[in-house]
């Protein structure tokens, strides 16, 4: 999984020209799908949804962690159009769908 990470990673790098060394670290989160630290150059992925997740998901999440390293916390029009230019629109929306179908589960399993 890590390898498959990292394979993505370098190439969204080169794709969005970052240059400086950025970590990737999977942990569990209850709510969250991906979060990163601006400070540490560290992106975190959601280990539990990354298996379910196509090379093409996978590479959305990091690369809108990439972009806050690049262009700050804010979603700037220059932020917003890096992202959909590399991957349109309707993909974020398929994420968000698989994240809410993943807390649905979750809540069915604690009744």
């Amino acid at each position: 999984m890590k390898e498959r990470v990292e394979s993505i990673l370098k190439e969204l790098k080169r794709k969005l020209n970052i240059e400086e060394e950025v970590d990737v670290k999977l942990k569990s989160f209850k709510r969250k799908l991906a979060s990163v630290s601006l400070t540490k150059k560290v992106i975190y992925l959601n280990k539990e949804l990354i298996p379910k997740l196509t090379d093409e998901e996978l590479g959305y999440l990091i690369a809108h962690e990439l972009l806050h390293l690049k262009h700050g916390i804010y979603h700037t029009s220059d932020f917003e159009k890096e992202l959909f230019n590399l991957f349109g629109r309707d993909l974020y929306l398929s994420l968000i769908e698989k994240h809410k179908g993943e807390e649905t589960a979750k809540l069915r399993k604690r009744k």
